[in-house]
């Protein structure tokens, strides 16, 4: 099963489909995984919403002169109140930001522009929190990925039979994918993609977040949800912290 990418899940959200349109609709009925990656992206749209109409909110300066005037006279503190507005502002840029740091890692997000417009031109990788891990000793590289809640997809591409893929359950708030030399990576929003090269792949998965899925050639091999864990790929060992698969022959 081909799973709709970062590109068409926008646009499908947005309206824009157009003739991929029915068949994305087709898809989505029959695809959980990819219900849940678009139900995540309604619901950053309606984050930056809500955070740029907080921007918006006008601020009437001379209203605030005179409170604090009226404050003086009364021989108040003039200083929480006033203040009151200026720490929505600030929250609502806080959560546009953080909002926007995940719209922003989308391929082709008209945010990338307009965030390093804001930034004076500098990057503005540091809103995407992906971390490389380098090259170890044993010639094996990877990625890290932070993530608060689901869903999680890890996507492992181009796996040859007999691949051993180890899934290690983990405390904290971070996905990884670690995987032999030659191993490509991408990542977006919540999803980490590697088209993989030989050898066994390493997987660690948080425990506390759902929904998560790993899947290997479009086939789910694991699913977690509030209800617990589901094992739908060829297990050769599982204890209560790591499963492991190997990819069968095609």
């Amino acid at each position: 099963m081909n799973h709709l990418d970062e590109a068409v899940l926008p646009a499908f959200r947005d309206g824009r489909a157009g003739d991929d349109r029915a068949a994305a609709e087709r898809h989505l009925a029959a695809c959980s995984g990819c219900r849940e990656a678009l139900e995540a992206a309604r619901a950053r749209q309606s984050g930056v919403a809500s955070a740029l109409a907080g921007l918006d909110e006008a601020f009437d300066i001379d209203a605030a002169r005179e409170a604090v005037r009226t404050r003086l006279a009364a021989g108040r503190s003039v200083g929480p109140k006033p203040a009151r507005r200026t720490l929505r502002r600030a929250a609502a840029v806080v959560l546009f930001f953080g909002v926007g740091g995940a719209a922003y890692a989308m391929p082709g997000s008209p945010l990338r522009p307009w965030l390093s417009h804001l930034r004076g031109g500098q990057s503005t990788e540091s809103l995407s929190r992906p971390r490389t891990r380098p090259l170890t000793s044993t010639g094996e590289t990877g990625v890290h990925l932070d993530v608060q809640d689901g869903p999680l997809r890890i996507v492992l591409n181009g796996v040859a039979a007999g691949t051993e893929i180890e899934v290690r359950l983990v405390d904290g708030a971070t996905a990884s994918v670690t995987a032999p030399r030659g191993t490509r990576f991408t990542t977006s929003g919540g999803r980490i993609e590697a088209t993989t090269a030989p050898g066994t792949v390493h997987v660690e998965l948080p425990r506390g977040v759902r929904p998560a899925s790993v899947d290997a050639d479009a086939r789910t091999y694991l699913r977690a949800t509030d209800e617990g864990i589901e094992i739908a790929g060829p297990v050769i060992e599982r204890t209560d912290e790591v499963i492991r698969f190997r990819v069968p022959s095609r």
